[in-house]
């Protein structure tokens, strides 16, 4: 099992303390800084942050050591752990394995959202990759963590939070690294313009699909007059004019 004899550091700890404790708090500019998520429903939360770690899945591979540097070998051997998944989905598969394998390093930062607690917690890469069949029914590829700090969502700008909630497992931090690294100081780094211009269009880009999927859904599940109803269900509910509230009951 992995140890729990460093404790992850608090959130409420001032730059100096962690200065104290060993903590380097001014990262060169070659600073990598990776985002990792833990399960689609966070059921790994508990090994990150109780066990001082961050993990991925793919337990059938087992221990990716074996297979050293060799890409295509990681590939064949996703493929033979997990023949029913889509040929497609292999490299990326074994793309994420090869860099939490060999891409990440002792002293790279990672950033994790936890969906348990909504904090994004931010730490440092302490040692190299183990395999660990006794940390985690699925999650036996670790690394050592140190815990840094538990920050508040609302601390990072919403181009931040974007880049952070990228569907893959694990992925390297590029465009607001520096907003979680001047968070680990204590700090709030000033926001990119530029790029939250282009987060506010990609926003808008997203409520406009998910209109269009809502919209599509509906009108599968609800042909002909049970559609014309629900539509003249919605107008009922639409404020008339003065009115501070709907006036229709809930269908």
């Amino acid at each position: 099992m992995l140890s729990r004899r460093s404790p992850p550091l608090l959130a409420e700890e001032e730059p100096a303390v962690l200065l104290q404790r060993g903590v380097p708090l001014v990262p060169s500019t070659e600073t990598t800084v990776w985002g990792i998520h833990a399960g689609a429903t966070g059921e790994a939360d508990d090994l990150f942050l109780k066990g001082n770690c961050i993990a991925i899945g793919w337990a059938k591979v087992g221990d990716l050591s074996i297979v050293g540097t060799d890409r295509e070998a990681l590939k064949a051997k996703v493929a033979e752990a997990y023949p029913d998944r889509p040929q497609g989905a292999i490299p990326v598969y074994a793309g994420v394995l090869y860099r939490f394998l060999h891409d990440m390093k002792p002293g790279d930062f990672v950033v994790y959202p936890s969906k348990r607690d909504r904090q994004v917690h931010i730490g440092r890469i302490e040692g190299p990759y183990k395999y660990d069949a006794g940390a985690h029914s699925h999650y036996m590829n670790v690394r050592p963590t140190r815990w840094l700090r538990a920050v508040p969502r609302t601390h990072f700008s919403q181009g931040a939070l974007y880049e952070i909630g990228s569907a893959v497992t694990l992925f390297q931090v590029r465009t607001y690294a520096h907003e979680f690294l001047a968070a680990v100081e204590g700090k709030k780094a000033p926001e990119i313009a530029e790029a939250d211009a282009t987060v506010a269009l990609v926003a808008e880009e997203i409520e406009e699909t998910t209109k269009d999927f809502v919209l599509k859904r509906l009108a599968q599940e609800l042909k002909g007059h049970p559609l014309a109803d629900f539509v003249a269900h919605l107008l009922d509910c639409t404020p008339g004019p003065g009115q501070n509230g709907a006036r229709c009951s809930t269908l």
